[in-house]
């Protein structure tokens, strides 16, 4: 996602909540060869939409899912006392 490239993940539902509803990536079914072969022609045959999902993920990589902001509470935390 820092690159700015879309994610495949399983079908689960944390995967799904996490990446999918987001927009950052779309879901398949790992046990299921065809399923992962069917998304990734979507992603093939959608480039514009891949590249749109692959920098709103890296965009919440720079704005919150960072060191620098993840760990600021702990920084003010040791810094203001």
């Amino acid at each position: 996602m820092a690159c700015g490239l879309a994610l495949l993940v399983c079908d689960l539902s944390d995967g799904k909540e996490m990446y999918v509803e987001p927009g950052y990536s779309l879901a398949c079914n790992i046990d299921d060869p065809e399923d992962i072969v069917t998304v990734l022609q979507w992603y093939l045959t959608h480039p514009k939409v891949l590249r749109v999902m692959g920098e709103a993920g890296r965009r919440r990589n720079l704005d919150e899912w960072n060191y620098e902001y993840q760990f600021a509470p702990v920084m003010d935390l040791l810094t203001n006392n």
